[in-house]
């Protein structure tokens, strides 16, 4: 049986082997009237998400195109898969969905009536609602939400509006998207083979690049966090690792290659000047991923060490800047009196004769 379908949306689930949340997600796509295409990009080592759309008969309510990939056993294979399904759709907008999270389907459509009502948009999307089950990772009793509030990118300026994204986190990768613009991305991230992380940042600062964005004042997207099962495209979630492992430095500078002579040809600026701005931009967006990353959990004498530096710095630089001037000129005083006059006097003595009575 086919449903008789108009949708200008194509929502794009991503799937690699975490079953229960893709049921899951499907389940709550049926029981709220999903009325937009699904296409489920399956890159899991088997096909037991076909036996379950068919057995529950989802596909009789959903309008769901089902595309058994290869195993996404690398990142590359996810990229190619993802790549295949912006190929193959043939609808002039699209979303990306990660099986762990929920859309507002409702709210979705009014994203899909701003971008047909205003053609100078390339993206829209609204506000995200972070939630948590306190007791289970598929379904409980005891979930806790937290809102994401995100601000407006109304800039003129291409530039202007990415040094705002970095600046302030605010992403738009799960964002409605015109379909010819996110597929050019994705034909780009896939050429240059970027790592995980670095894919996104590139997508993200791509749509930037092409035109106009809206945010909409209410939550279109709900995103889960704190399960310990891997996302579907296979970041690590750990940012230092991440750090570590890929080449980074050479992909950033590709990226902000491509992404400077895009924007210097639309703003008519130079290239290098750009290049300038989206560095020193990206290093204030990589500030509190590092911070959010460094371990503070147990009793090694690394963690504790980490633990002593941030509660340091969150004194030497907050609020309290003052109170820890003071504590450590007490401290130097009693390092001084309580320790050096017993144990090195007279090499501090030295010292310290020599800078009193030195004239520079």
């Amino acid at each position: 049986m086919e449903i008789t379908n108009t949708s200008k949306l194509t929502i794009i689930l991503q799937y690699r082997n975490r079953y229960d949340f893709a049921c899951r997600w499907l389940e709550f796509a049926y029981n709220n009237n999903c009325l937009f295409d699904i296409y489920v990009a399956d890159g899991s080592i088997n096909q037991l998400l076909k036996k379950y759309i068919k057995k529950n008969k989802i596909h009789l309510k959903l309008n769901i195109k089902y595309v058994k990939t290869e195993f996404d056993s690398s990142f590359n294979i996810y990229c190619k898969k993802l790549l295949k399904a912006l190929k193959s759709i043939e609808t002039p907008y699209v979303i990306l969905a990660d099986d762990d999270d929920f859309y507002n389907f409702n709210n979705i459509q009014k994203c899909v009536d701003r971008l047909e009502t205003d053609k100078s948009l390339v993206t829209c999307g609204g506000q995200t609602a972070h939630f948590k089950i306190l007791d289970g990772n598929i379904a409980g009793k005891k979930i806790h939400f937290d809102k994401c509030d995100k601000f407006y990118f109304k800039n003129a300026s291409k530039l202007e509006n990415i040094k705002r994204y970095l600046t302030f986190h605010e992403g738009i990768y799960y964002n409605v998207h015109r379909t010819e613009d996110f597929k050019n991305a994705w034909i780009i991230n896939t050429k240059y083979k970027l790592s995980p992380r670095m894919s996104e940042l590139f997508i993200e600062l791509y749509i930037f690049t092409c035109g106009k964005i809206e945010v909409l004042p209410f939550i279109t997207y709900f995103r889960q966090y704190n399960h310990p099962h891997v996302n579907s495209s296979a970041m690590s979630n750990d940012f230092i690792d991440e750090m570590l492992k890929f080449d980074w430095h050479k992909e950033i500078n590709s990226i902000f290659n491509i992404i400077s002579k895009k924007i210097a040809k639309s703003e008519k600026i130079k290239p290098e000047a750009v290049k300038e701005d989206l560095f020193f931009n990206y290093k204030v967006f990589l500030r509190p991923w590092i911070i959010n990353n460094i371990d503070l959990e147990g009793k090694s004498s690394d963690v504790i060490q980490s633990r002593k530096l941030m509660i340091k710095n969150g004194l030497k630089y907050g609020n309290l800047k003052y109170f820890y001037q003071f504590l450590s000129i007490l401290k130097s005083y009693l390092n001084h009196f309580l320790f050096l006059r017993k144990t090195a006097f007279k090499e501090s003595q030295i010292i310290s004769d020599f800078l009193r009575n030195y004239k520079n």
